[in-house]
């Protein structure tokens, strides 16, 4: 069959070939002075697109794939500024660099800060991993682009390839999140949104893995979008202030009477505490106390309870109560994978040479104890997904060190004990 196909054919002219046309004039003409990595699924479409460029003329070009070059040699040759050892040598660096998904885990390439998805793969994650590849700590580059080779419009329409992918990424959206834009148009951008740190502003019941302070962070940062003049509002408001839901209120929580505590303890980390109408008070994630007390920018007040003020006193007589040093509890989200992740790793016969046990142990226990900041929170995210625990225990160890691990509280107003952030009360109908 496949040689009667070629027969009827003929031999393949690559110059025809539009989405290589395409690769080529990115590469000649949009960035002709910059790295580029091409990734596809097939060692055979690496070796074909190597062997294409190389035809255009286009100098510096290799290919690798599981059965075809040293993905590491490869790695070092394309990328030598992030390896220790750069080039042997006589050995020439490379420009262009076509792989499959060998090289989507493991490697630093953030020499370069323009990765092309030659194809789409099913599996979606590999997105994630390969522009982890090049958006990494290192990476120079204000920008790091991301370009995606779709077939052409009447091919699309008999495999619905573009849909299909879509369908995927919507999917991973509901765990997955930041700005990162993968496609060209508004609904292919929003379907993917925030596709590397694991934020979420669609389905908040399904983030408990989340760090709760990223999530928070995404869903001001929409706010402050869609919403300006509120969120200056909120802004200009006082610690303290407390507002009332009503169940029956369109985008109210559920079936519930009493109040939901925002506090902030003596170490800087925020604690949730829900208090019944009875008294009976229990602490929450951060990621419940978003989806309770959620509500549409348009949903009116209700009348503020008349025992608002004692219910919320019952939450400091009840769940935070305990002495100041006790109330850094296990850290949950990015915080919680990364300090389960290396609480041991000092304890290993021969730690990584460029972290002291000893500073690991101190960035750790801050780690611990405070909350990550939005930039640590994003780029240790991406982190867990690719590094090893060497790797990650320098990132982090180096976010200490340059004090953008963790929000720390402010040395100049000590505080003894938790205060207010705020409140909100759930009164039924009445």
């Amino acid at each position: 069959m496949v040689d009667g196909l070629l027969e009827s054919f003929g031999n393949w002219d690559q110059t025809k070939d539009g989405k290589i046309n395409i690769l080529v004039d990115l590469i000649q003409t949009t960035y002709p002075d910059e790295k580029i990595l091409v990734f596809t699924e097939y060692g055979d479409t690496a070796e074909y697109v190597s062997r294409a460029l190389k035809k255009r003329n286009i100098k510096r070009v290799a290919h690798v794939t599981g059965s075809a070059g040293n993905a590491t040699m490869m790695a070092r040759r394309f990328s030598p500024g992030t390896h220790p050892f750069g080039l042997d040598d006589g050995e020439e660096e490379l420009r262009v660099l076509v792989s499959t998904d060998v090289l989507s885990e493991g490697q630093n390439l953030q020499d370069a800060r323009i990765v092309v998805n030659y194809d789409l793969p099913w599996a979606i994650i590999k997105l994630v991993q390969r522009a982890g590849r090049v958006d990494r700590i290192g990476q120079r580059a204000e920008k790091v682009l991301l370009y995606t080779l779709l077939p052409a419009d009447r091919v699309e329409e008999k495999i619905t390839l573009r849909k299909r992918i879509r369908d995927r990424l919507e999917a991973y959206a509901q765990l997955l999140g930041a700005d990162e834009k993968f496609f060209g148009d508004d609904t292919e951008q929003e379907a993917v949104q925030g596709i590397f740190t694991e934020l979420s502003e669609w389905d908040l019941d399904a983030t408990e893995d989340v760090d709760p302070a990223s999530m928070a962070y995404e869903i001001w940062r929409r706010a402050e979008q869609d919403h300006p003049e509120l969120t200056k509002q909120v802004e200009d408001m006082p610690n303290v202030v407390y507002a009332t839901l009503r169940p029956e209120q369109k985008g109210a929580a559920p079936d519930f009477s009493g109040v939901v505590v925002h506090t902030q303890t003596v170490t800087g980390s925020d604690t949730f505490v829900v208090v019944a109408e009875n008294g009976g008070a229990r602490r929450i994630s951060p990621q419940e106390a978003l989806r309770v007390t959620r509500c549409e920018p348009e949903t009116p007040p209700a009348s503020p309870r008349s025992d608002h003020l004692n219910l919320v006193a019952k939450a400091f007589e009840g769940p935070i109560a305990s002495p100041p040093e006790k109330t850094a509890k296990v850290p949950t989200g990015i915080r919680g994978r990364c300090y389960n992740k290396l609480k041991g790793f000092t304890a290993l016969a021969q730690p990584d040479l460029f972290v002291s046990p000893e500073d690991l142990d101190q960035a750790l226990e801050q780690l611990r104890l405070f909350p990550l900041t939005n930039s640590s929170a994003q780029l240790l995210s991406i982190e867990l997904r690719n590094s090893s625990k060497p790797d990650l225990a320098a990132r982090i160890v180096d976010l200490y060190k340059e004090q953008l691990l963790c929000v720390l509280p402010d040395p100049s107003r000590p505080r003894n004990e938790p205060r207010v952030i705020c409140s909100m009360g759930f009164d039924r109908p009445g």
